[in-house]
């Protein structure tokens, strides 16, 4: 399972944002979402920056203590919270800057496709964000 992204569609709307901050923080606040919709003014033009899942997935070589974990089943990272010292490797590792932090708990949040049911897509009417 893959998520598939095409910004030309993506209107800027958000939703996606909602979705997963709604599921996995239990809060409607964009800050706290693995995905992020970076709106440019200039060029009228929303980019979805989210987790590519790199092949080599520098996020999980570089954290020292297991935190970051690539998860086989679902094809996507996970962040271990209850492991994770936030040493910000992991953040520093992306080449996306997919890597956020969380401004409640300065956890790093990374796309883990909500256990295999990403929650941005049902959300996405435009379809810019899909699963294949």
């Amino acid at each position: 399972m893959k998520l598939i992204l095409d910004s030309s569609r993506c209107t800027g709307c958000k939703s996606c944002e909602l979705a997963c901050a709604g599921f996995h923080a239990n809060a409607f606040d964009p800050g706290r979402s693995r995905i992020r919709i970076v709106n440019d003014p200039y060029q009228g033009e929303s980019l979805i920056n989210v987790c590519r899942n790199c092949p080599d997935h520098p996020c999980v070589s570089t954290c020292q203590f297991d935190a970051c974990t690539y998860n086989e089943r679902t094809g996507f990272v996970e962040v271990h919270d209850e492991v994770c010292t936030r040493c910000n490797a992991c953040v520093a590792a992306c080449s996306y800057d997919a890597v956020f932090l969380d401004p409640m708990t300065e956890l790093p949040l990374i796309c883990d496709g909500c256990s295999g049911i990403p929650r941005c897509v049902p959300f996405c009417y435009k379809e810019a964000i899909r699963l294949e």
